[in-house]
């Protein structure tokens, strides 16, 4: 669960950000809506709108649907959703580890097409909005994965740094890869020790 603790440090990185990375492209991800504390996403929403910076969202969306779901849940979504500073992505359909801690690797194309599509259609349902990333659970996925995602027009894929070796040649994604952990980031900031590479 996130917690006050990993705010304070999304909001430290929003500060000690070095000013050679202003100019790069910095993407903040954060996964598991659902899964989490749903008040958390004001205070993370609030910090992100104070500091002008953008986030994606990563929600679960079987975690919108049924006895998991809440009031809150859905009231919070809804304020996320309208923010420009914010993206909602599908991440996943359930987060459940169907084989070697992955929701989709390995899995069949009509198995992951599916859970893809039935995702994408309970996540749009819920926000009223086109969803275009894609983020897999555990940030694994593979080409089965890839040509699904095509199928339902996602426009971005965000998952593991080694995962892109699986990607077709002819693919139209953007393939924007989880380079860094957070709590890695967050100690190269402290240290000092962030460059362009």
């Amino acid at each position: 669960m996130i917690n006050r603790h990993i705010l304070s440090i999304i909001l430290t990185l929003l500060v000690l950000v070095p000013q050679f990375l202003i100019s790069q492209v910095v993407l903040f991800r954060c996964d598991d809506y659902g899964l989490d504390e749903p008040h958390f996403y004001l205070n993370l929403k609030k910090a992100i709108d104070d500091a002008g910076a953008k986030l994606t969202i990563g929600v679960v969306p079987m975690q919108l649907s049924g006895l998991s779901n809440s009031a809150a849940q859905d009231s919070i979504l809804g304020v996320l959703t309208k923010s420009p500073n914010i993206e909602i992505a599908q991440h996943g359909l359930s987060h459940r580890s169907w084989t070697y801690g992955t929701e989709f690797t390995g899995r069949s194309y009509q198995k992951q097409e599916e859970d893809i599509a039935t995702g994408k259609k309970i996540l749009e349902e819920k926000t009223g909005i086109r969803v275009k990333t894609f983020i897999p659970p555990f940030n694994t996925y593979d080409a089965n994965t890839v040509n699904a995602l095509q199928k339902f027009r996602f426009q971005t894929i965000s998952g593991g740094v080694n995962n892109t070796a699986s990607a077709p040649e002819n693919s139209k994604l953007c393939f924007i890869p989880s380079t860094i952990s957070l709590h890695r980031f967050t100690k190269l900031a402290i240290q000092g020790k962030l460059n362009k590479e």
